[in-house]
């Protein structure tokens, strides 16, 4: 196994994050009636804190990319194939 790629996806989960919670704020008012105050308590903590821990860097996500060949064959040397 080889090491082909590596992208961090700190921002994006941040990005995805502060849409969910946004998103959430829209229905609100359901969820409290459907589960209680408390739930929506620790939800839109826990939104707001994972995307807080993002933007700081105290967490991450990385993708790595494995392939099973030789370093350097497999894939293209550029990303450009992702946006095709």
């Amino acid at each position: 196994m080889q090491f082909s790629d590596i992208e961090p996806l700190r921002r994006h989960y941040q990005k995805t994050l502060e849409i969910w919670y946004q998103n959430y704020q829209k229905v609100r008012n359901q969820v409290i009636e459907k589960y209680g105050e408390r739930f929506d308590r620790m939800w839109s903590l826990y939104l707001q804190a994972c995307a807080a821990s993002f933007e700081s860097g105290n967490i991450d996500v990385i993708q790595y990319l494995l392939v099973n060949a030789p370093s350097g064959t497999g894939l293209p040397m550029k990303r450009n194939y992702i946006y095709n």
